[in-house]
């Protein structure tokens, strides 16, 4: 799980553009670089999260059966 985790966090970050509020929320992250602010966030609605989520894409080859 930590390897998955640790692969979509780079990709969404650095490949999908995802903002890190929203990829803290996807993963389960607690939130940082908020300050007190984090306090008052009530976080992304699903909505947004599936329309974020829905950037990343590991372009991984089609698997074809045999």
């Amino acid at each position: 799980m930590y390897s998955f985790r640790h692969t979509f966090v780079t990709h969404a970050l650095n490949e999908a553009g995802i903002e890190l509020p929203l990829v803290q929320q996807i993963v389960w992250h607690e939130k940082s670089q908020m300050g007190a602010t984090k306090h008052h966030d009530k976080g992304a609605s699903m909505p947004r999260l599936f329309a974020e989520l829905s950037k990343v894409d590991f372009k991984l080859p089609e698997i074809k059966r045999l």
